[in-house]
């Protein structure tokens, strides 16, 4: 698999699980399908680029919170308490960037352990 291939896959394995989290009704279903996605792309092709779909677990709903945070009418309530849930999957997105950064800096890979590191 190339590896513009790759992200995307774990992109939006990681995009349909964030966004059951945010999502009504039918929440459960996009959030099974991430899952089971997740599940197939690392036993199918390794654990190689994983962090992709923590990052975008995180970003998808810190967006579509975000998105119904700046939309609200100033005058209800629900506005203030969407700022707490954003700053989690913020955090969460933030955690799968630092471990995409250790997984580059380490060198994980085929061509880094063909070469004996």
């Amino acid at each position: 698999m190339r590896p513009l291939e790759r992200m995307l896959y774990w992109g939006t394995s990681g995009g349909l699980m964030g966004l059951g989290f945010v999502g009504f009704g039918l929440a459960l279903v996009p959030t099974l399908f991430g899952g089971v996605l997740a599940l197939y792309g690392v036993k199918r092709f390794g654990p190689r680029g994983f962090w992709i779909t923590i990052v975008a677990m995180g970003i998808v709903p810190a967006l579509v919170l975000l998105y119904r945070y700046l939309t609200v009418a100033p005058a209800t309530t629900l506005g203030p308490n969407l700022l707490a849930p954003v700053a989690v999957f913020g955090t969460l997105a933030l955690a799968g960037v630092i471990w995409g950064l250790i997984e580059a800096r380490r060198g994980r890979g085929p061509e880094s352990s063909a070469s004996g590191r």
